[in-house]
Parts: structure tokens; C-alpha cells; sequence
């Protein structure tokens, strides 16, 4: 199992920006053209895959078995492809057809703010369930508290993205 995630983890993280960035930078050195908001969109998603699937396996390799606490891996690295997509729709739909210019420094940095605020919302989160579960109150550790916990924290990667797209394209979405 461990096999297949970690080659799909590898062509996504690694080999599919690294393709992306090369098709972008030849067609720059060409002629300068407009880009596609299909190429920026799916550029920064994949900045935020990559910094999900890296800070997931770090956890992850810490662990012996497929499981922590009884619960399976699948759906924990299944998560960040969620967040993955999210930020791409967010992103699709935000940006104007066609752009002038990638900005793919500003865009990097967009992801890492996007991940990084995106990651202090977890914790905090998660601090507020271990806090809930020291005090005796088991009511936040329920399958539904936990659900609605979990796509609280994915639904806020939608007005990260759009604040990290207007700090690079602010002229452009006008």
C-alpha cells in the first residue's frame, strides 16, 4: 500500500512541477506569451500539494504501521489531494482567462503563506480537541464533530487562496 502512495506522492510532489516549470520556462524563452490561468491555477495547487505531502510524511514516517490510533492512512494522505484540488478551483475560477505574466516567485510564496496559515488552523483546531479531551468532554470527539472540524479547516483554503491570488494578481482580477 505503502508503494503505490509513495510513487503518486513522488510524480505529484516532484515530477509534475518540475514538468509544469519546464513547459512554462521554454515557452518564455521563445516568445513571451500569456499564460493560462489553467497553468497558474494548477501551479500553485500543486505548491500546496507539495508542502502537504512533505509535512504529511514527515509525520508519517514516524510510524511502523499503516495505522495510527486504529485509523487507516489512506484517508489521511488522501486529505492534501482534497486541499490540493480545492486550492485549484479556488484558483480557476479566481483568475481572469488569460494573464500577462506567471509571476511564479510571488506565486511561491502565495502557496507557502497559503500552507502555512492553512497548517496554524489545523493546530489550532487540533489543540482545541486534545484540550476538549483532557478536560473530560468527549463530545468533540465524535465521527460527526470531527467531520464538521475537518471541512471547516478545508473550506478555509478557499479565502486563503483568493487572498494569496489577489496579493499577486491584484491588477490583473480587477
Amino acid at each position: 500500500m505503502f508503494e503505490p502512495l509513495g510513487l503518486l506522492a513522488f510524480a505529484l510532489t516532484n515530477l509534475l512541477p518540475l514538468w509544469l516549470g519546464l513547459r512554462l520556462g521554454t515557452q518564455r524563452a521563445t516568445a513571451p506569451a500569456e499564460v493560462t490561468r489553467a497553468e497558474a491555477a494548477l501551479l500553485l495547487a500543486l505548491c500546496v500539494l507539495l508542502l502537504s505531502l512533505k509535512a504529511l510524511t514527515l509525520l508519517a514516517s514516524r510510524m511502523l504501521h499503516g495505522y495510527i490510533g486504529g485509523v487507516p492512512l489512506l484517508p489521511i494522505y488522501l486529505a492534501p489531494l482534497l486541499g490540493g484540488a480545492l486550492v485549484f478551483a479556488c484558483a480557476w475560477s479566481a483568475l481572469p482567462a488569460r494573464l500577462a505574466h506567471l509571476r511564479a516567485g510571488q506565486l511561491l510564496l502565495s502557496a507557502l503563506a497559503i500552507f502555512l496559515v492553512w497548517m496554524l488552523a489545523q493546530l489550532l483546531v487540533a489543540a482545541l480537541l486534545v484540550l476538549s479531551a483532557f478536560s473530560g468532554n468527549d463530545a468533540l470527539l465524535e465521527p460527526l464533530p470531527l467531520a464538521i472540524a475537518g471541512g471547516v479547516v478545508l473550506a478555509l483554503l478557499w479565502p486563503l487562496t483568493l487572498l494569496g491570488l489577489r496579493w499577486i494578481y491584484r491588477a490583473e482580477a480587477a
